[in-house]
């Protein structure tokens, strides 16, 4: 069964197989025709960063906030273990 890998991250192998596995060959690699070029770096140069809204931020921050608080909880409980 063959694991599904993210285009951009498929690209960057690529790369390094076509540079010999070198990434400082990858990283000046001269042949700006290849349509690989400008995501030879497992980087997508196209990909708008995302912007949120000041409420959108807060929103995520609290989300955050309750998983954390959450994920101690549950690691506090699983370390927990009577002695007898």
């Amino acid at each position: 069964m063959e694991t599904k890998q993210n285009p951009v991250k498929a690209i960057r192998k690529k790369c390094l197989d076509c540079a010999g596995e070198s990434a400082r060959e990858v990283l000046l690699c001269p042949i700006e025709s290849c349509a690989l070029h400008p995501f030879r770096l497992g980087k997508n140069p196209f990909r708008r960063p995302r912007s949120l809204t000041k409420e959108q931020r807060e929103a995520a921050r609290e989300r955050l906030k309750h998983a954390r608080a959450a994920l101690t909880t549950e690691n506090e409980a699983a370390s927990f273990s009577p002695v007898y």
